[in-house]
């Protein structure tokens, strides 16, 4: 009878910690949208919370550091959308970025709570860069 009851216990024990954990990993999964994703939800429903990951369109950077605001053009395939940030300049961020952003339209305008650079997945020797040396075989170290 005693064993019953611990098995009753480790039972009820691993389904409450179950029922925790699936809605925590669950509202930890990253989703972001495209461009065009945002702009229908947008137009259906304004005000809405997106996070839209696109690229900086070459030469759209505009910083103002005095007063912490960015500003650029974040585009895709689904177009292209302008972009305001109040906070300090991702030291990566460069034309062409990868970046990922989460806040609402105003407008026509995005204004991003947050701005996240990609890591690029390709790293590539500077133009003109020698190839590190090859260790000579044969050489105890």
């Amino acid at each position: 009878m005693r064993k019953r009851w611990k098995l009753i216990l480790v039972v009820i024990t691993l389904a409450g910690a179950g029922a925790l954990l699936i809605p925590a990993l669950q509202g930890g999964a990253t989703y972001y949208l495209t461009i065009g994703e945002a702009l229908v939800k947008e137009e259906a429903q304004p005000g809405q919370r997106f996070r839209i990951a696109g690229n900086v369109t070459p030469g759209s950077i505009v910083d103002q550091p005095t007063d912490f605001r960015l500003s650029f053009l974040m585009e895709d395939e689904g177009g292209q959308v302008p972009v305001v940030y109040h906070g300090a300049r991702p030291d990566n961020l460069q034309d062409g970025s990868g970046v990922v952003v989460e806040g609402r339209f105003h407008g026509e305008t995005f204004h991003a709570e947050t701005l996240m650079v990609q890591c690029a997945s390709k790293y590539e020797a500077a133009e003109g860069a020698e190839h590190p040396a090859e260790i000579p075989k044969g050489r105890d170290r």
